[in-house]
């Protein structure tokens, strides 16, 4: 099914420069098992934007949504 996944991020640092808030959307194809996967390892995984995003050092608070279309 036809996904749109939109992450917001405030208070960023990336490569050492302050960014603010970041949003960042876009649309993929998941399952319904995939929406679950990705929903749980954002909950469970500490660090998980900054452990996926190359210069990205500091994330205040961050949001994820996902909505299936």
């Amino acid at each position: 099914m036809r996904t749109r996944l939109t992450l917001e991020m405030d208070e960023c640092v990336v490569n050492g420069t302050p960014a603010g808030k970041v949003i960042l959307s876009w649309l993929e194809p998941l399952t319904h098992n995939d929406i679950l996967a990705v929903s749980s390892e954002w909950i469970r995984t500490k660090d998980f934007c900054t452990r996926r995003m190359v210069g990205l050092e500091q994330v205040g608070e961050a949001n994820l949504t996902i909505e299936p279309m």
